[in-house]
């Protein structure tokens, strides 16, 4: 139900067509991702502390979903009444939905890490993990093709209301299923810290480890390039081509095909060769879809762009929080993936709006898409060299070497 619903609304698709629509600029669209990232980085560490008083997680997971929920709704309200308030008011109040979305969502990541990391058998983690995703961003396709349908029945800003509304109702039907999940109860102690305290513990435990401090930066250069380029993928090729609104659901359609083909494959890789083989190949895709993108002669290439890159999400909560589990000695790892996010995305947001400026001082996106090309090749080529491969042993020994 929730695949279903995000394949009407995805972010990186749908939603930047719309504001093209009302006649938003190049830099309001870079702030789309940007006001998602950071608001998404911003909550982590306090729904970890929150949830480590809890010895049961799963309500409060769904409880935090809510605000997205309603923000999608809010979305499709602004499509429809965005004539009678305006339509730079309405672009820049859609900003503000998707950064309530992604407050949502950054307080759901690390509850959602920590419950599949109780619930599945270590051994076969990631595989049944990735495939879990897959299955639930398949069904996304169904989305995609009935917003196919409307936008191109009805080619206007009510026809991305219907398509928002349609996305809200089904996501919020979508999370109700969780309250079935059966949790196991922990055992725990609440911290006796504050909530600052909390923070800086676990940031200080992140930056302890030597491995973090290379995982960190790279994770900045990484994330920033693909922010920047998945950015503009939709807008770029609108403005290129001159693409009808229904357009924007083939560019759907192809993200989520992206998303079944990475969760097929990034699980299995991870659990056989190791989370870094897949986290190295992640900047690597990016560097493939934005030079599609510098070259595009035809709108395909923006769709295979799409397809190498829409999914990287999915290797982001796989393998990236996998290598932060095995880099950290914290018993309870959900503070720790918290805290990584809560270093990366602040620096790594700063990439869409940078990309937004260039495409306006440059009147296009061939600087844009050159420059995110460079960073996540390099990128690539850093963490293929500095990062360490986590061994069976590895936490164990990190232990003993904070021990000592």
């Amino acid at each position: 139900m929730w695949g279903v619903g995000m394949g009407f609304v995805p972010l990186n698709t749908v939603v930047p067509f719309l504001l093209r629509s009302l006649g938003a600029d190049e830099v309001l669209i870079g702030s789309l991702s940007t006001a998602a990232m950071l608001m998404s980085a911003l909550p982590q560490l306090a729904a970890a502390y929150i949830a480590a008083r809890l010895s049961r997680k799963v309500g409060f997971f769904i409880l935090v979903h809510y605000p997205a929920c309603l923000s999608v709704f809010g979305m499709g309200a602004l499509a429809y009444y965005a004539d009678a308030v305006g339509h730079e008011l309405a672009s820049w109040l859609i900003v503000g939905c998707v950064a309530t979305f992604g407050l949502a969502m950054g307080m759901a990541t690390p509850l959602w890490v920590h419950i599949m990391a109780k619930l599945l058998p270590e051994r076969v983690r990631n595989t049944i993990w990735s495939w879990i995703l897959c299955a639930g961003t398949a069904a996304g396709l169904i989305g995609a093709w009935q917003s196919h349908r409307i936008l191109g029945e009805s080619p206007s800003l009510a026809g991305y209301a219907v398509c928002l509304t349609l996305g809200g109702l089904l996501i919020t039907l979508g999370i109700q299923a969780f309250w079935l999940v059966r949790e196991p109860e922990e055992e725990l102690e609440p911290p006796k810290r504050s909530l600052l305290e909390f923070a800086r513990h676990h940031l200080g435990v992140v930056w302890s480890s030597r491995d973090m401090r290379r995982l960190i930066p790279l994770r900045m250069l990484s994330m920033g390039a693909a922010a920047m380029t998945g950015a503009f993928l939709a807008a770029a090729g609108r403005d290129q081509f001159d693409l009808a609104d229904e357009q924007a659901a083939v560019f759907t359609a192809a993200a989520i095909c992206s998303q079944i083909l990475h969760g097929l494959w990034s699980g299995p890789v991870g659990d056989r060769l190791g989370n870094k083989v897949v986290v190295v190949l992640s900047p690597c895709l990016v560097c493939g879809a934005a030079l599609l993108a510098l070259v595009a002669p035809a709108p395909g290439y923006y769709a295979a762009a799409f397809v190498l890159i829409g999914g990287l999400w999915i290797l982001e909560v796989i393998a990236v929080n996998g290598l932060v589990m095995s880099y950290c000695p914290a018993a309870d790892n959900t503070p720790a993936i918290a805290a990584a996010a809560t270093c990366v995305m602040p620096v790594a947001a700063l990439a869409p709006v940078l990309g937004g400026w260039l495409a306006r001082v440059t009147v296009g996106y061939d600087v844009v898409f050159a420059v995110s090309a460079g960073l996540s090749a390099t990128a690539a080529v850093l963490m293929g060299l500095l990062l360490r491969s986590p061994t069976p042993n590895s936490r164990v020994e990190e232990d003993d070497k904070q021990a000592a």
